[in-house]
């Protein structure tokens, strides 16, 4: 885990001077997609719904993935497009690469996927479309969960990878949460989504009042992470991913936010003495 603020946890240039004057809300709101999806419970008709529900977050195309494995396990996909980079078809979400291995939907922007591209381009990956929701998802298929500390911008994603013949659910969320990512879990049944509604368009998903999380409202003017203001409905925190498999679920912090020692002496800054540049936050990242 990375020590100090990294560079590729930022926005790009262009948005950096909103971000301390913008909610995470706002920013998120620039640019939308939906996601969501099922594992063991519900049925392609509720994901559609859940799809459906979401649709203002993607006007221009939707689609759904759903698949039912040997074990008896099942699990869907759905995704509401819209669309930035790439504008055709090929473009569309779910998307999988090219032995289907692996299955995306996608909430996100990053800045960084050309640079990405260009790296795994060189190692053999091939591409089909100008997004970087494929770039996301070969760079899953080389480097696994970790991929998610190479990404710099904001994310939500669920990419479902049967390569080991046993499918197994990879969920992410970006460095400081800007990209929403809900979800409910009890046993070996998971469903999640964008937005807090399309969950509730699963049968056995009751939109129930969590008292503490109420209570822990009205004191914060927030409900901290990982809680939400509905029972049983949870958030993955910032800067966190989740795996789910065979049934069991794991959530792994990723990054944090590290400050200096309270005694560290900052350099003289450039800037102060008249020499052009500033380096006296160094400590608190690159």
């Amino acid at each position: 885990m990375p020590e100090s603020f990294p560079r590729h946890a930022m926005l790009s240039s262009s948005e950096r001077p909103l971000y301390s004057e913008t909610s995470i809300h706002d920013l998120e709101a620039t640019g939308v997609c939906g996601i969501s999806g099922l594992v063991n419970c519900g049925n392609k008709e509720a994901l559609s719904r859940m799809t459906h529900v979401q649709a203002h977050r993607g006007p221009d195309d939707f689609g759904l993935w759903e698949q039912r494995f040997p074990d008896g396990s099942y699990i869907g996909l759905g995704s509401r497009r819209l669309a930035i980079l790439d504008l055709s078809p090929s473009g569309h979400m779910p998307m999988a690469n090219e032995d289907r291995s692996l299955i995306i939907t996608y909430n996100g922007e990053v800045d960084n996927f050309a640079e990405l591209r260009r790296e795994l381009q060189a190692k053999g990956y091939r591409f089909s479309s100008e997004t970087d929701t494929e770039v996301v998802l070969h760079l899953y298929e080389h480097e696994g969960p970790d991929c998610v500390k190479r990404l710099n911008g904001m994310f939500a994603l669920a990419i479902c990878d049967v390569r080991s013949g046993s499918p197994v659910l990879f969920m992410a969320r970006d460095h400081f949460g800007v990209k929403p990512f809900y979800y409910w879990y009890r046993g070996r049944q998971l469903a999640f989504a964008s937005e807090v509604k399309a969950l509730l368009e699963v049968p056995g998903i009751e939109a129930e009042l969590d008292r503490g999380s109420l209570h822990q409202y009205l004191t914060f003017l927030w409900v901290p992470d990982p809680k939400t203001m509905f029972r049983n409905v949870l958030k993955l925190p910032a800067g966190h991913y989740a795996i789910l498999k065979a049934g069991e679920l794991s959530v792994t912090r990723y990054w944090d936010l590290h400050f200096p020692r309270r005694d560290y002496a900052f350099p003289r800054s450039r800037a102060r003495s008249g020499r052009g540049d500033s380096r006296g936050l160094s400590a608190l990242g690159g």
